[in-house]
This record gives structure tokens, sequence and C-alpha cells, in this order.
């Protein structure tokens, strides 16, 4: 009697867990680092998450370089897709309903992936669309609101980068 009660508890506490990774508050925030040279400024946006239960963070980084989508999984790396070490497996989930398998390349120490080029592009167009999407990494997701998101995109562009 006991075990099936505390089962029931942490299954109603996981859905807890899940249904409060997508009613987050998280705003996006623009960061500038300044210097003199413009070849080493560089700027980012960044959807964190509002509490430790969603231990991922979505980054959008401007240098030099280009443009760039990072996701950070801020307590465990993320396993390699099929043993190959450079790769991840994800899930975007779209407003529509629409489910996007996704590659990311799995940087040093696991914790860090990169999206390609064109699932950044795709992803940038929907929060320019005002179209939430969840980004769903194994069991961890994160909501991504376009709340805020176009003006300070915009200010991002502005950042003079040589």
């Amino acid at each position: 009697m006991i075990v099936v009660l505390f089962k029931r508890a942490l299954k109603a506490l996981l859905l807890l867990m899940i249904l409060n990774g997508c009613a987050t508050n998280s705003q996006w925030a623009l960061q500038e680092s300044g210097s003199e040279d413009p070849h080493f400024r560089s700027g980012r946006l960044v959807l964190a998450p509002e509490s430790n239960l969603v231990p991922l963070s979505l980054e959008i980084l401007r240098t030099c370089s280009g443009l760039r989508i990072y996701i950070n999984s801020l307590l465990l790396p993320v396993p390699p897709f099929q043993g190959n070490p450079d790769l991840a497996q994800l899930e975007i989930e779209q407003q529509d309903g629409q489910v996007l398998l996704v590659y990311p390349y799995r940087l040093a120490g696991g914790q860090r992936l990169l999206f390609p080029a064109d699932v950044s592009q795709h992803l940038i167009q929907l929060l320019m669309d005002n179209q939430p999407f969840t980004i769903k990494v194994r069991s961890k997701q994160i909501c991504v609101i376009p709340a805020n998101f176009l003006s300070l995109y915009f200010e991002l562009m502005k950042i003079p980068i040589g």
C-alpha cells in the first residue's frame, strides 16, 4: 500500500515538473561584450530557465564569425547520439504540432550543443513570426517564447561587430 502511494506521488511530482517547465516566465536577456576593436565585440541573447526544474538554456551568440545558436544543459552532459561523441539528438515541437528531429553538434564536455545553420535560421524565423516552440533533450525541455524577442534581436543585430 505504501509503495503504491509512493509511486502515485512520484508520478504526480513528475507531471508537475513537466508542466512547470512550460509554464515558465523566462524572458530573453541581451548581453553585450564591449571592446574598442569591433573584431572582439560580441552579443548574445539568452533564454535562461525560470527555475531549477528546467536545466536547459538557449543562447543566440553573435560574433565576427556570425550568428550561432546553442542549447546548454546546466546539470548533466547530453549523451551522444548512437555512440557518436560529436552529435546529440533532440526534438523541436512547434506550435502547429510538427516535431523536428535535430542532430546538433555536441561540444566538448557534452553540456553545450550547437545547432546547424539551417536549424538556427528556422528557429529564428519561428521567433520572428511570434511562434513559440519547445526543445526537448531526452526528458528535459525548455519552452522557447517569442515574448520580447524581436526588439532584443534587432538590438543584437545593431551591435557593431567587425
